[in-house]
């Protein structure tokens, strides 16, 4: 994604919030944006929801001084604790040209350079690890089975009232076997008029019946 953004030329800011950014993902973009020569055109980075937890600060320190122009540098909803958040703040202090680094109530630690900020960092509502929801189990339940379910479906408990459902047993009429066409012999219709018979094998017949009365004559 982020060599996707870096090959357009839109590295200018980078949203990775909720994308699962560890440590080596922050580690591997570094790298990227040194290959690209592209350090320097890299304003805003937001790492929101990441669950980078203090083993992750010395390579947000290296993000923040790899990337000369950056203003703005989103931690939010991270599980930095206290501490983590304490070693930034002095870190912050030893950048070239930096004057004063004053974090606020909310979180915020804005890095001034003489009157002008160089780089806010917002490092507010960090979480407790056990508070990071836990990846979600698509695992099978190897119990369930379809066995299980008919049963409960055919009881009152899995009956619905709702006036668009209907239950198992309005829904679904019985099933009856239907037999194969080409086995089962067709009932003549009743009153059927008889065969035609052709017009030559009349004249014969007519013929005869001719010839017949002559001779007994």
């Amino acid at each position: 994604y982020v060599m996707n953004l870096v090959e357009d030329n839109q590295m200018s800011d980078l949203h990775l919030d909720g994308l699962s950014f560890g440590q080596r993902e922050i580690n591997e973009m570094i790298g990227l944006l040194k290959r690209y020569d592209a350090t320097d055109l890299v304003f805003v980075v937001s790492l929101v929801d990441n669950a980078l937890d203090d083993d992750s600060v010395n390579l947000i320190l290296q993000l923040i001084f790899s990337l000369p122009y950056l203003r703005k540098l989103d931690l939010k909803r991270n599980c930095i604790t206290s501490e983590g958040i304490k070693r930034i703040i002095e870190q912050l202090k030893t950048m070239e040209g930096i004057t004063t680094v004053l974090p606020n109530s909310t979180g915020v630690v804005n890095v001034h350079s003489g009157n002008q900020v160089r780089i806010s960092i917002d490092l507010g509502e960090q979480l407790a690890p056990d508070q990071v929801a836990r990846e979600v189990d698509f695992s099978v339940q190897q119990e369930l089975s379809h066995q299980d379910a008919d049963p409960f479906l055919a009881t009152n408990a899995g009956k619905s009232n709702h006036p668009w459902t209907k239950t198992l047993a309005t829904q679904r009429s019985p099933q009856q076997a239907i037999p194969d066409p080409s086995s089962t012999e067709l009932p003549r219709a009743a009153g059927a008029p008889p065969a035609a018979v052709p017009i030559q094998q009349q004249l014969h017949q007519q013929q005869q019946t001719t010839n017949g009365g002559h001779t007994a004559s």
